[in-house]
């Protein structure tokens, strides 16, 4: 079993499914949690990011609220990136924090807000020696809550 976990997140919805099931992952032991939030920028020079910095915090407080909440011990991490640079900056800080696993969301997004849509997700699958698991998407949880509950 894990027992740091490495959680990287973005500020669609999805982040809830991701949060929720590193919870459960992690109150199966004594696991910590490191909850990531890259602040993207989409191209080089004068470009904006695509959030500010208080956007990016609050995401990740709240997420490491909810870890808290739930029992789990957790703390956040925020960090500017170019967008195609986010899944090996997500690699390279679950790995200067001593992680054991990555969880990264596992449902496509679209439009400028998917950090870990499709591709990112599958670099950081494709980059990492380390365990890499994938959430499902809330729908997902909640059916099978709802079958096995």
């Amino acid at each position: 079993m894990p027992s740091k976990v490495f959680v990287a997140i973005d500020q669609r919805d999805i982040r809830h499914s991701v949060i929720a099931f590193a919870s459960r992952l992690a109150a199966e032991t004594s696991t910590v949690v490191r909850v990531f939030h890259g602040i993207e920028f989409v191209g080089r020079g004068c470009a904006a990011p695509l959030e500010s910095r208080d956007e990016a915090e609050l995401v990740v407080e709240e997420a490491v609220f909810h870890l808290r909440m739930a029992g789990v011990g957790a703390a956040g991490l925020v960090r500017p990136c170019f967008h195609r640079d986010v899944s090996r900056m997500i690699v390279d800080e679950a790995n200067r924090w001593g992680a054991d696993t990555i969880v990264v969301g596992g449902r496509q997004g679209r439009g400028p807000g998917r950090v870990l849509g499709h591709g990112i997700r599958e670099r950081v699958l494709r980059r990492s020696a380390l365990t890499v698991k994938v959430a499902p998407p809330e729908h997902v949880s909640a059916a099978r809550t709802r079958r096995t509950g």
